[in-house]
């Protein structure tokens, strides 16, 4: 019963990493500022809620994400909104993406956009190589440039559980 329970597992997990079709993604966040390292003093800056619509084909390995966001900046007290899209193409192991997202908000500052290209190879269980490059959300200091290149290690395995005591 053990093995067959851990076989199951094993396939189960399987078929979470392998999901195909529609899928549908929702969360939240806050941001507090701990004004000199004190709880007292903390305060809620920004919160934000979105929505994300995926459809992921088998053949091409293709997945097409939609993405709808909600930001209220409490601290300047004015909410921002975004709606853009990603396509993200994988094959043995490197996957090439694209996104673009358009900002509005109640100002006309507050009406720009990001939009990048992205690269991710996977050489070993867990362990990637990404590269993301574009052009970020206008701000204040007039740096747009996204030039990032990163290493995950992945360090551990997803647990099986077992029934064996």
């Amino acid at each position: 019963m053990r093995e067959q329970n851990d076989h199951a597992t094993r396939a189960l997990q399987a078929l979470v990493q392998e999901r195909r079709g529609f899928m549908l993604e929702a969360a939240a966040g806050a941001v507090a500022v701990y004004r000199q390292d004190a709880f007292a003093s903390g305060t809620v800056s920004r919160i934000g809620a979105w929505l994300t619509p995926t459809y992921r084909l088998r053949q091409p390995q293709l997945d097409v994400l939609l993405v709808g966001r909600f930001i209220r900046d409490v601290a300047a007290a004015r909410s921002l909104y975004d709606v853009g899209g990603r396509f993200v193409y994988s094959n043995r192991g490197l996957s090439i993406s694209g996104e673009y997202v358009r900002r509005s908000g109640s100002s006309a500052a507050d009406k720009t956009h990001r939009a990048s290209a992205n690269l991710e190879y996977r050489w070993a269980e867990g362990k990637y190589l990404t590269a993301t490059f574009g052009r970020n959300f206008d701000n204040a200091g007039g740096r747009t440039l996204i030039a990032l290149v990163g290493v995950d290690l992945g360090f551990g395995k997803v647990p099986v559980l077992s029934l064996a005591r």
